[in-house]
């Protein structure tokens, strides 16, 4: 019988050459990527906790080429065509367990929530009895609460940062966090948080905000590190996070409750909605599934649009050409502020701006995972061949910049490249812009796009109509760039802005 310790040497020496032989047992060494990601996710996870995922996707893309395997059995794609491969609607690779750390917790019970669902049978049964609530046609309904949200910015901006208070500088991402999560509070609840009016303290609200993003960040790469952190201050910290909107939520709907009705004429929000879904479908729409309901737009649909709003207001400081052009359209447009949908969805160099803005930063910087299943495995264009487990993803901070698909000049913030050329024929235009909208990640794609990303483009054009039509926004500093963290979002900060009333225009601007 050998020695102990010449037993635990063998061991040791034999698990160092299977963990040597990764790569062989993986199935990709057709996959180019730093030899080292081979072994471990600890590099993505890494990549998170410095808050540069987004950044470190561009990169490898920029060194490897369209197929990079950036992690242990993880391949990210750049190429746009791929897009309807890994998130096809009709058959979208399955996601991972990993996807189980976006889950919000109830007095120790999980939240069934649309985002986090697993598999697409649980994911269409949660979301059927609400999908409706979310078309463009019910959206408009609420135009109510937006148009009040964005009053109240604009009133705010004039009281603080105007008049006697003209050239004061202020936050650009604090201020649109605050119109967000007020703007989605009324949407969803009928009342907001008071972040604008200064009723609510900003700093205690957001306090371990990012601290939570990067944890959730660095769990959705590596689930394990629940279990491994779940008893240090870092875990405590993403908790009370996660929790804290269930139980608004649950207050929230105990209180109404109590009240006594949900769908009077002053009161039709996204909530009276979910409960008249859960009437209507007492089997699938539970009290813990109405509480995911009512979480589901404060906790994603608020951060995604601040930062959308956020590289709108640093783009047209930087670019004062666009913001020029912009205005005038608006101006001529004659439309009443803040505008019906209706009348703002028509306005082409609006259109264009927004979306350049949202291709020029994409919102989202971690991988939407999804799990290559048993079977042949994932043939690729070139004829190679994804073995079953292998994780795959499609990022917009690679498929944003894709030359063959935008133009040569990708890295240039131009709206233009959003509209007709003087020579180009209609059907060229056409053909053109369908490409380009099939490469936008915007919002995801296939089965599980956002559900609220009617609500978004409607908020967020028509408050930037509103702001561009009566203000001219300049950047504090035009010299300085912007600071990108990146988590599961994008999120920029260190940028203030001064703004003033354009000639002639005032808060009598805005419609009763």
């Amino acid at each position: 019988m050998l020695p102990v310790a010449t037993a635990i040497f063998s061991a040791a020496i034999a698990a160092l050459i299977w963990w040597l032989l990764t790569p062989l047992r993986t199935g990709l060494r057709s996959i180019p990527g730093p030899w080292y990601r081979q072994y471990s996710e600890l590099f993505q996870v890494y990549d998170a906790y410095k808050g540069r995922t987004g950044q470190a996707t561009q990169s490898l893309h920029r060194k490897y080429g369209p197929v990079v395997q950036i992690g242990h059995r993880t391949v990210s794609f750049s190429d746009p065509a791929m897009i309807d491969v890994v998130y096809s609607y009709r058959n979208p690779l399955p996601k991972g367990k990993d996807w189980a750390a976006m889950n919000h917790e109830l007095d120790g019970k999980t939240i069934p929530s649309i985002i986090n669902s697993l598999d697409a049978k649980t994911h269409t049964a949660i979301k059927r009895p609400i999908a409706g609530i979310f078309s463009m046609s019910n959206v408009t309904k609420s135009e109510v609460f937006i148009n009040s949200s964005i009053k109240d910015l604009v009133k705010q901006f004039d009281q603080q940062f105007n008049g006697e208070n003209c050239g004061k500088s202020f936050s650009i991402s604090g201020w649109m966090h605050s119109f967000a999560y007020d703007c989605v509070m009324k949407l969803t609840l009928s009342s907001d948080l008071g972040l604008m009016s200064g009723d609510a303290d900003h700093a205690a609200m957001f306090k371990g905000v990012d601290t939570a993003q990067t944890f959730l960040a660095m769990a959705l790469i590596m689930p394990q590190l629940r279990t491994i952190l779940r008893n240090t201050p870092l875990f405590k910290i993403f908790l009370a996070r996660q929790g804290s909107f269930a139980r608004v939520a649950r207050e929230t709907i105990q209180t109404r409750t109590n009240n006594g009705g949900y769908t009077t004429e002053e009161t039709a929000d996204l909530m009276s909605a979910f409960v008249e879904a859960q009437q209507k479908h007492p089997d699938v729409v539970s009290d813990l599934v109405l509480n995911g309901y009512v979480t589901l737009p404060i906790y994603a649909g608020s951060n995604s649009v601040a930062v959308g709003m956020t590289s709108i207001l640093y783009l047209l400081g930087k670019h004062p050409r666009v913001q020029e052009k912009l205005h005038k359209s608006l101006v001529d447009s004659g439309l009443p502020m803040p505008p019906p949908w209706s009348q703002i969805s028509k306005l082409t160099y609006l259109e264009a701006v927004i979306r350049e803005c949202f291709r020029y930063h994409p919102a989202t910087a971690l991988l939407s995972r999804r799990i290559v299943p048993q079977g042949p495995g994932l043939t690729l264009p070139d004829g190679r061949v994804l073995p079953p487990g292998t994780t795959v993803a499609v990022n917009g901070c690679v498929t944003h910049f894709h030359k063959e698909t935008y133009g040569d000049d990708v890295h240039t913030f131009r709206p233009e490249r959003w509209l007709r050329d003087d020579n180009e024929s209609e059907a060229a235009y056409k053909y053109r812009l369908q490409k380009m909208h099939k490469a936008d990640l915007t919002f995801g794609h296939g089965e599980w796009v956002c559900i609220g990303n009617n609500i978004a483009k409607c908020e967020i054009h028509k408050a930037v109509a509103t702001l561009y039509s009566i203000f001219e926004i300049e950047l504090a500093d035009p010299a300085k760039e912007w600071e990108v963290r990146e988590t599961i979002l994008r999120k920029q900060v260190g940028i203030d802005a001064k703004l003033s009333f354009r000639p002639g225009r005032s808060l009598a601007d805005l419609a009763p």
